[in-house]
């Protein structure tokens, strides 16, 4: 009886996530639909331009306020790993993600006007930073050590790759190069496998919980 009262128990559990998921990723897909939904102009992947002269001043201090956050809340998330303070790393993770621009309230015009400026390659490498900051907010709420680690090293890599590609203005040390291991021909290829396969791996460390 206590042994199918647990499985009961596991399986609310595990719908209960699936379905959060679900609706997390629906959040990340906005920016392939807002795509889909306005013409680009191409940008050559291989020597894109900075992205900040092509903002209108209310987008600019939008992305502005997002990169204060980010960069705040990751400086709180290395200071809570170095302790293991789980909950500390759940919160500035969560604040990370939080602070998407593309789930900030855009207007029909903003999002115009963001189309028009950032190549789609930087709309996925944000898209894609935020989906690992809520991966790691979950790792550290089921208190996974390795899983942060991993994690939060993927969030700083991610900075580094959009930064050198569309930030040399405001980080020059970064011009001409690119970080190993990402490559914006292969950044839309990794982010449909992650949507694809994250309610797979979150129910399989799950039921290993």
């Amino acid at each position: 009886m206590s042994i199918k009262v647990k499985l009961d128990s596991r399986n609310d559990e595990m719908t209960a996530m699936n379905a959060k998921q679900n609706k997390t990723f629906a959040a990340y897909f906005v920016a392939a639909a807002i795509m889909s939904a306005f013409e680009i102009n191409p940008v050559d992947a291989k020597d894109p331009d900075p992205i900040g002269p092509k903002l209108t001043p209310r987008l600019k201090q939008m992305l502005s306020e997002e990169m204060l956050s980010v960069k705040q809340a990751s400086k709180q998330i290395l200071d809570g790993l170095v302790v293991g303070d789980h909950s500390l790393v759940a919160t500035q993770a969560q604040q990370i993600h939080d602070s998407f621009i593309l789930e900030r309230g855009l207007t029909e015009q903003d999002k115009k006007d963001l189309m028009k400026a950032a190549a789609p390659e930087f709309l996925m490498l944000d898209s894609q930073f935020h989906m690992t900051a809520k991966k790691l907010s979950e790792a550290a709420l089921h208190k996974d050590y390795e899983l942060q680690r991993i994690y939060y090293s993927r969030l700083v890599d991610s900075c580094q790759t959009c930064h050198s590609q569309f930030a040399t203005d405001t980080f020059p040390d970064f011009s001409g190069a690119q970080p190993v291991g990402q490559s914006l021909l292969h950044v839309s290829e990794k982010l449909g496998a992650a949507a694809a396969g994250q309610a797979q791996r979150m129910s399989i460390k799950i039921k290993l919980d």
